[in-house]
């Protein structure tokens, strides 16, 4: 291991982090995706992880111009940095993501600044334990990231719908036209902040792809530090980085950072990721990091853990026993084994030979390490040194016995490490790959074994062509199984947390029309009203550890909403002797009502009616049309009430629903007077709840529904049922202390509720917001209610529509 390494580190100097953040990290979350978005083009459940900003103003970053073209709304933009661009933008602690608006993929970099975080981005896959045994486990860190963004997450109507057509001055915010306003000033919309604590989180999956984090090696690049840095004699197995941070990034950056040309280096290359990578099933953070199962005698190779995938592609088996001194490669202490036979010679002399002296050459190099005797692998490449030593757990070796650490017994992790190219910074010499003169066994993913044999490299080692020269290495056969995997589970676990963090749709908007003669025959507008948001700030404070935050800063979020009546609807009542035409605007896509022309029970899509009695607004007799519903005529439409098109992700949540006459004329309540709007509907997309709470809509809208967290203790995380911890507020729950912590007026009990209530008979409450107004089947002068009383009843509309009483949930007339 490392320990004693970091902990001098820790008094010398300061340690220079070689893993590209901005690099490797974006190019990965930009995969991942990409995965989401071509699994779900047809069913368009997961469209906000993909939903692209079709103009993006100029305020979004004046200083960084690349931000202004089309991207992922919340899941944030992958900039495609060469070389160059990326070592400025790191050397200025990454102001490209440092943004104002906070999407995931800046969550995904800024989880590497400051550099102190980074000590907590480590976790043996099989003991489960963090950077020396003693930092915190990566996935205690992620863990709580994951649980914050779903308590964070919330519906803005500005955000998800008028943001996508570019307008990214939202109501309420201090953010105004022809301001550009200091992050002090600024305020984060709380969906951004719920993708960018996971882009925390997801960070530390992506980890997770890198074999020095999953062996908790803490793979560092010094410089600056006398004595320690390669330049000043330091063995320079400890002056470079592995695979993550060279190997990858070179790939991205040796087409000049084209964004089109490197995404193709990643999807086409052995990366194979554009017809592949689709979403690996994440139900759980153990499907990631894995339950601990220190020292098997075995690798666990038929493991459904990422982490631990990722481990085993990086161990090899042998018997290297300790010799005496005086022992001989005759003794019967020969080691054997897979390790043994990669470094076989090819004219077959074993490739492993023990040396007990004190000081040995190499390729050249002296080097002192102390008196411990080492096996010496003899590579064949010049410049490389392979050491293992017997009992050192890591330290002064760069093959490590891994039962030492706590892994599978007899088998091996080399600590590979790549020359730096000092004279041009980010290339990479494929001399300088390690090729095991032997071969690797043909699957990494599986056990050495006569079916799966270790496999020679072919001639693309020693082609100039960088492609096929580093696909000829060892780095390349590993990185060949790891990362497209790692772009699976990526995309995975950010549909799993989608369906975590998902909130329920509610119905956002009503019209109702109809076209009748008995005054002029004339389509008019009997209602339409719309729920509007208010916003409301609270603050994300520093808590002190470096994991999140480094500053405080605003957060905007929707307090409660308030039903808006249009005032300039027709005073014409509605006739239930006339067809009706009804339209209903959730805030994101339901279930389709129907399914081949025919009603979909399925859909849990609903419609009808419940009479309001003037006296007793609270009780009155309720009618379902269910049953009707293969009557009627169901259109979705793809424009906003307001004329605009909607995006194609994006369909699914306005429908025009079409009640006929013969069905109205047999319903008595529609006789005359006023009657709730009752619609029930199901959400498009999935949810994770134990009860199997979630996708039903949101009774009332006036309290919007968000999702009540709690945080386990670090000691509980294995095994973790996520359903025992992220529950739905409802009337007697508080908001979490970040939803209150600006102004006085608090939050109650309740602000959050969601309202999903059922009868007794298990049917839904639905939504009975709307409140519309029926004539008899008289001339419309004859059906008027005199003025006094249509005076009263308007007034009271809204109270009537945001507060219904309880008894109204079991009405006294079925």
């Amino acid at each position: 291991m490392k320990t004693r390494l970091l902990m001098l580190i820790s008094l010398v100097g300061s340690v220079v982090h070689s893993h590209q953040t901005n690099t490797t990290h974006p190019a990965v979350s930009a995969l991942a995706k990409e995965s989401v978005a071509r699994e779900d083009a047809q069913a368009g459940a997961y469209y906000p992880i993909y939903s692209f900003n079709k103009v993006v103003a100029d305020e979004v970053d004046d200083a960084n111009s690349q931000r202004n073209v089309p991207h992922p709304i919340f899941w944030g933009l992958h900039a495609a940095f060469n070389h160059a661009q990326a070592t400025v933008d790191a050397d200025a602690d990454y102001p490209f993501y440092r943004n104002r608006l906070r999407t995931a993929i800046d969550g995904v970099v800024m989880q590497d600044t400051p550099g102190g975080r980074v000590l907590s981005h480590f976790y043996n896959a099989y003991t489960g334990e963090g950077l020396g045994g003693t930092n915190t486990p990566s996935k205690e860190v992620a863990v709580a990231r994951f649980l914050q963004s779903v308590e964070l997450m919330g519906y803005s109507n500005d955000v998800r719908q008028s943001n996508r057509f570019g307008d990214l001055r939202w109501q309420g915010s201090p953010w105004k036209s022809g301001t550009n306003p200091t992050l002090d000033e600024f305020s984060v919309h709380d969906q951004y902040l719920s993708f960018y604590y996971f882009g925390h989180s997801l960070h530390h999956l992506e980890d997770m792809g890198s074999i020095a984090h999953v062996h908790a090696d803490a793979h560092l690049t010094l410089a600056g530090v006398p004595g320690l840095d390669w330049a000043s004699g330091w063995t320079d197995r400890h002056s470079t980085d592995d695979f993550e941070a060279i190997f990858i990034p070179f790939y991205l950056w040796r087409l000049g950072g084209n964004p089109a040309q490197s995404q193709e280096v990643l999807s086409a290359w052995y990366f194979n990721c554009e017809h592949s990578c689709q979403p690996a099933s994440v139900a759980s953070f153990d499907d990631i990091w894995p339950i601990p199962m220190p020292n098997p005698q075995a690798p666990d190779f038929s493991t459904v853990s990422f982490a631990r995938k990722v481990y085993n592609t990086a161990i090899f088996q042998g018997d290297l026993p300790n010799p005496n001194l005086l022992g001989d490669w005759d003794s019967p202490l020969v080691p054997t084994g897979e390790i043994v036979e990669m470094f076989r010679r090819p004219n077959g002399a074993p490739g492993l030979r023990w040396n007990q002296s004190r000081r040995a050459r190499y390729s050249g190099r002296t080097r002192t390490q102390g008196s411990s005797a080492e096996y010496f692998f003899q590579t064949g490449q010049l410049g490389f040194v392979l050491n293992y030593r017997p009992g050192s757990a890591g330290m002064g070796s760069s093959v490590w016995h891994v039962w030492e650490l706590g892994g599978p017994r007899n088998h091996f992790y080399i600590e590979e490490h790549i020359p730096p190219e000092a004279s041009n910074p980010g290339a990479l010499n494929c001399a300088s790959l390690l090729r095991p003169p032997g071969g690797v066994r043909a699957d990494l993913r599986f056990a050495w074994s006569e079916s799966n044999p270790l496999v020679q490299f072919g001639t693309g080692a020693s082609s100039n062509d960088e492609i096929e020269c580093g696909r000829e290495s060892l780095l390349g056969r590993q990185a060949a199984v790891v990362m497209p995997t790692l772009v699976s589970y990526a995309a995975g676990y950010a549909k799993w947390w989608f369906d975590v963090a998902n909130l329920p749709p509610y119905l956002q908007r009503v019209t109702v029309t109809q076209e009748h003669d008995l005054v002029e025959k004339t389509k008019f507008v009997a209602y339409d009203a719309e729920w509007k948001d208010i916003y409301k700030q609270g603050e994300i404070e520093d808590d002190g550890s470096g994991n999140v935050w480094d500053d405080d800063f605003k957060i905007h979020f929707v307090k409660e909403r308030k039903l808006e009546i249009n005032k300039d609807i027709s005073e014409q009542p509605l006739n239930r002797n006339f067809d009706l035409e009804v339209i209903l605007v959730f805030n994101e896509a339901i279930k389709a009502p129907t399914k081949n022309g025919q009603y979909d029970a399925a859909s849990g899509f609903g419609i009808g009616f419940q009479k309001v009695d003037v006296e007793s607004p609270s009780t009155g007799e309720r009618v379902m049309l269910t049953s009707k519903i293969n009557e009627m005529e169901i259109e979705e439409l793809r424009k906003t009430p307001g004329g605009n098109n909607l995006d194609s992700e994006d369909t699914g949540r306005i429908w025009k629903v079409k009640i006929g006459k013969a069905i109205l004329k047999d319903v008595d309540i529609l006789k005359g007077g006023y009657v709730r709007l009752i619609i029930t509907a199901k959400d498009k997309n999935k949810h994770i709840d134990k009860d199997g709470r979630g996708a039903d809509l949101d009774g009332r809208p006036a309290t919007p529904a968000r999702r009540n967290v709690k945080h386990p203790d670090s000691g509980n995380l294995h095994g973790l049922n996520i359903t025992n911890f992220v529950t739905w507020h409802d009337k007697d729950s508080l908001p979490g202390s970040i939803f209150s912590a600006i102004d006085d007026d608090g939050m109650q009990a309740g602000a959050f509720a969601y309202d999903d209530e059922k009868l007794d008979g298990g049917e839904l409450v639905g939504d009975r917001m709307h409140i519309i107004w029926f004539g008899n089947e008289a001339k419309q002068e004859e059906s008027q209610p005199n003025s006094n009383e249509t005076e009263n009843i308007r007034k009271d509309e809204v109270s009537i529509t945001l507060e219904p009483k309880k008894t109204e949930l079991k009405p006294e007339t079925e």
